[in-house]
């Protein structure tokens, strides 16, 4: 008899040293310059002429992101090609808002967006490789590997 065991990889691929569980972050740990890693372009819609968008979080809980305003959406059906699927929208749109640390006893930690307009954008979650944060979001499940990675700036 063989036995199969299949379980989540979650999305990290062959790296299994970034922390994912049990991660202690705060606010000063967020604070600053974060940049989009250049693979995460692979699974944005009108990725050719970037590789700059970033996120500033500012001291007063403030952020600014640049080039698109949606780059977060979750995938669409292209109306013109019903099987082409697109995640965020790069779109040279500032977005501006509020960001905050929020703890959940169950699930651990997690940055939160609101934009100006009232939206708010959760699941984005901060993991740690060695001493370096990153900010990780998924596009749906995490193990499609479909993910945005931000890395601060030093």
């Amino acid at each position: 008899m063989i036995a199969v065991l299949n379980s989540c990889g979650g999305g990290f691929g062959a790296d299994n040293s970034i922390q994912t569980h049990n991660v202690d972050f705060n606010e000063k740990d967020i604070i600053g310059n974060w940049k989009l890693d250049k693979f995460s372009y692979e699974y944005l819609s009108e990725k050719e002429n970037f590789d700059s968008i970033c996120i500033f979080f500012n001291k007063d809980g403030t952020f600014i992101l640049n080039n698109s305003g949606d780059l977060f959406n979750q995938k669409k059906a292209d109306p013109e090609f019903y099987n082409v699927k697109k995640n965020g929208i790069i779109d040279n749109k500032t977005s501006n808002g509020k960001w905050k640390v929020t703890k959940y006893e169950k699930i651990g930690d997690r940055l939160n967006l609101i934009y100006d307009n009232n939206i708010s954008q959760s699941g984005l979650n901060v993991y740690k490789k060695g001493d370096e944060y990153q900010i990780w979001y998924f596009f749906g499940d995490p193990d499609t590997g479909e993910r945005l990675r931000f890395l601060k700036e030093k």
